[in-house]
């Protein structure tokens, strides 16, 4: 049973079928809608394009390979449609009017469409091209793909949002703005913490080098205080130097002085001694002058 198609306006009537035309259809030339170049019949569609399509071919298979493409680039994979009437082309269909790259692409597409079907299925975001069932579902989100160790998160279908969890990162999308992680919350608060500690040691530095410099200070003190004693030790020891020396000097003078008095007494008293002993000689070997009472020595006898 073939299926009818209905003529556009001022064409000859024709019926045709999805079957293939006979060789007499064929050998004949005929003009293409979409690039209205004249060619043989050969180049067109021996088949409607679509089993639901409900017209005659008009479009010539170069035509409508490029048409195929086009949607392929600029639509979904599985939006592609008859260049004439839209109507939807099958799996079949792509593979019987498209060129090969298109071919290629429209499988790897429809493959990826057909696995995304199934459950925890997940494909990798790094491009990679590579998919996987993830079994750990929404309780594990991360996801390490098999072939190129990228870790993504199952959730979201993106690369891991490190450092953020699920919910953090839904919060994060809701609000960029004022949003702060538990991440950001814990670093916050260990840099406030470091700080403390910052301060903390500043203090206790400054508190050390108060203490340090007292020490110094009590340090130069104490050796001020041992210089100038023993300072004042040799001055001391100058001054009593000086005064043992003024003391023996004095000493020696007193003792000279007393030396010389004594020799002096010495000197008197051996003067003295020697006057009496020549007085007494005087005396007993002379007389007084009656007339001026001068000794005079005695001669011969009194």
């Amino acid at each position: 049973f073939g299926q009818r198609y209905q003529a556009a306006e001022g064409s000859a009537p024709a019926v045709l079928t999805n079957q293939h035309t006979t060789a007499e259809v064929v050998s004949r030339t005929r003009e293409c809608i979409v690039c209205t170049d004249s060619k043989a019949a050969s180049e067109f569609p021996a088949s409607t394009v679509t089993k639901a399509c409900k017209h005659a071919p008009s479009t010539c298979l170069e035509c409508i390979a490029i048409s195929i493409r086009s949607d392929l680039n600029n639509r979904l994979w599985n939006e592609i449609g008859c260049p004439e009437c839209r109507e939807r082309l099958q799996y079949e269909d792509v593979q019987k009017f498209a060129d090969p790259a298109t071919k290629e692409r429209y499988q790897t597409l429809s493959f990826r469409s057909a696995v995304s079907e199934a459950d925890n299925f997940v494909w990798c975001p790094s491009g990679c091209g590579h998919g996987q069932v993830h079994d750990g579902g929404l309780d594990q989100p991360i996801v390490v793909c098999m072939h190129c160790n990228v870790r993504s998160c199952f959730h979201h279908k993106v690369a891991w949002h490190e450092n953020l969890t699920c919910e953090e990162y839904d919060s994060l999308q809701a609000d960029p703005l004022n949003f702060r992680s538990r991440f950001d919350i814990e670093n916050e608060t260990a840099e406030m913490e470091a700080e403390a500690r910052r301060i903390q040691e500043d203090r206790d530095r400054a508190f050390a080098q108060s203490l340090m410099a007292q020490e110094e200070q009590i340090v130069r003190e104490t050796a001020k205080r041992e210089r100038e004693r023993a300072r004042e030790e040799k001055e001391r020891a100058r001054e009593e130097r000086q005064r043992q020396a003024r003391e023996s000097k004095e000493r020696k003078a007193r003792e000279e002085r007393e030396r010389k008095a004594r020799q002096a007494r010495e000197a008197a008293a051996k003067r003295k001694a020697e006057e009496d002993a020549s007085n007494k000689i005087v005396k007993k070997t002379t007389k007084p002058c009656p007339g001026c009472g001068s000794p005079i020595e005695k001669n011969r006898g009194w």
